[in-house]
């Protein structure tokens, strides 16, 4: 038997056709009351109010954490947007010096050669 507002997930132990009531820690799986009672009894096992507890403070502490992990990604991805503006900026100061020290270059070439030829 399925309960149709969670889909296929089955509510009914397969093995005693009793509904889960337990969480099975050790094992990761839903019990019913007799697996608890007769398979389980050594095992870590908590209430499915108990479990669905903890899964909430789980995913609410990943999703904290997601929240403050996109605002230090943001920041990190607005640092390196700057520091490429500054390797922009680097980059074409560096061409036009290297442009300027060649036509310097150029041009004292050009005046030894025709101090040179005379």
């Amino acid at each position: 038997q399925t309960n149709p507002r969670l889909g296929a997930a089955p509510v009914l132990c397969p093995e005693h056709n009793d509904p889960f009531r337990y969480f099975d820690m050790d094992c990761d799986r839903l019990i019913c009351r007799d697996c608890f009672a007769l398979a389980h009894t050594r095992h870590a096992c908590c209430t499915l109010a108990e479990a669905a507890a903890r899964c909430r403070w789980y995913l609410e502490a990943l999703a904290h954490r997601a929240h403050s992990t996109a605002g230090a990604m943001k920041a990190a991805e607005e640092r390196v947007s700057s520091v490429g503006r500054d390797l922009d900026s680097a980059r074409e100061r560096a061409t036009a010096e290297i442009h300027t020290a060649f036509e310097e270059g150029l041009a004292r070439w050009s005046l030894m050669r025709n101090v040179c030829v005379r």
